[in-house]
């Protein structure tokens, strides 16, 4: 009688649910191990932009003959981003401009490419999108091969759109509070459009 109450237990028995089914194995549910995402993010990255723009000055100079507008622009920049975090990452970079038109009137005349300007800063990446992300970065500007010597407190943002794995299309604003001779600041604000690079540094 034990042994036929064992049988028929056993073919009676009920059979396993699809969520049962569906359920991974312990050992690889709590195995450790991170996920490819975690560790893509854990990586150091390097982020690149090209960009060309336009500035308007809020404030301009009339004695200078300064005009509304600015020059158009071209620049560089290159961020280095730290390896930790997730959706928000920290980093530093530098940036390199120069005017690629003439500027300044008959008073202080400005030839294309007399003006370069390098820009060291503090970079947040924040990547809350599988093909989009926005880069923030607060900056130093000064002027290299300029006869009038001027710095300037730079705050950005920029948004990036990913057609590939390692480059996109990228748009930013800025405004640029520029300290010139006898103490003067001129407030400029800018827009500027180009690509952008992204490579993942491996360990």
């Amino acid at each position: 009688m034990v042994l036929a109450q064992s049988v028929a237990d056993t073919l009676y028995e009920k059979p396993p649910s699809i969520i049962d089914l569906e359920k991974p194995p312990q050992d690889q549910e709590d195995s450790g191990e991170p996920s490819p995402d975690d560790r893509e993010s854990r990586q150091s990255r390097l982020i690149a932009t090209i960009t060309s723009g336009g500035s308007l000055r809020i404030a301009r100079n009339v004695d200078l003959g300064q005009e509304r507008f600015g020059p158009i622009f071209v620049e560089g920049f290159v961020a280095y981003l730290l390896p930790f975090g997730d959706w928000w990452r920290h980093g530093i970079g530098v940036g390199v401009s120069t005017n690629l038109m003439e500027d300044g009137g008959y008073t202080e005349p400005v030839d294309p490419v007399e003006q370069l300007v390098v820009s060291p800063g503090y970079l947040a990446y924040f990547d809350f999108h599988p093909d989009i992300f926005c880069l923030g970065h607060l900056s130093l500007p000064f002027q290299l091969l300029s006869s009038s010597e001027s710095w300037a407190i730079e705050a950005a943002a920029g948004i990036g759109y990913k057609l590939s794995a390692g480059a996109g299309a990228y748009i930013e604003s800025s405004l640029d509070f520029f300290v010139g001779f006898d103490s003067t600041v001129h407030p400029i604000a800018s827009l500027e459009v180009g690509i952008f690079l992204d490579h993942e540094l491996l360990p």
